[in-house]
């Protein structure tokens, strides 16, 4: 996946609310979609493979609520609503 393809999740669903943060959903093409925060660390993974990772908060965090999600994600993924 690069920046040049948009990558569409529909169906986000917030499964984890603390230590880790979690969500799941599928893209607009029916490809597993999962989404962590955990240790500071905000990872995306397609089909049970990490494409994009970013640091936002300390080793210790793993709080992150849908709406600071939204914030962090890359222009490329888009969350259809």
């Amino acid at each position: 996946m690069t920046e040049t393809n948009t990558l569409t999740v529909i169906d986000l669903e917030n499964i984890g609310t603390a230590c880790p943060s979690q969500w799941k959903g599928r893209t607009d093409d029916g490809m597993y979609v999962y989404i962590r925060y955990r240790y500071g660390e905000l990872t995306v993974s397609l089909e049970g493979k990490q494409i994009w990772d970013k640091s936002v908060g300390d080793g210790l965090d793993g709080v992150l609520s849908t709406r600071e999600l939204m914030f962090h994600l890359p222009g490329w993924i888009r969350v259809a609503s």
